[in-house]
This record gives C-alpha cells, sequence and structure tokens, in this order.
C-alpha cells in the first residue's frame, strides 16, 4: 500500500473534520495524481459515500478527474 494504515487513519480523521456528511445531495470530487484519487475513493467509502465507480459518471456521488 502506498499509504500505510496508520497515516491513512489520521487522513480519513482530517476528511472527516473538514468535508460534509455523506448525504445524496452531496457530492464529492477529487482531483489529483492517480494514488491519490485511489487512496481518496477508499476514503470516501470508510466515510458513508457511495463506492465509486472505475470511470465516474455525471451522477455518481464521488467524481474523480
Amino acid at each position: 500500500a502506498l499509504v500505510p494504515p496508520l497515516l491513512r487513519a489520521v487522513y480519513t480523521n482530517i476528511l472527516q473534520k473538514w468535508l460534509p456528511e455523506a448525504a445524496p445531495d452531496v457530492k464529492l470530487l477529487l482531483c489529483g495524481p492517480p494514488p491519490m484519487i485511489s487512496g481518496l475513493k477508499k476514503t470516501a467509502v470508510t466515510l458513508g459515500f457511495e463506492k465509486a465507480r472505475p470511470v465516474s459518471k455525471l451522477a455518481d456521488q464521488v467524481f474523480a478527474f
């Protein structure tokens, strides 16, 4: 794994503090290098967001570009 589990837990706590709670009317837009996007997609699921597709569609709750 690129990010050790302990560090991922720290990132999750930081994102949980600053992101709105997952809800049907909330979208999470992700942008960055592929390893970062991969980690953020996993973290988003932990925070209650829908699992992201490999290729995002406009209607997805988690959209990576």
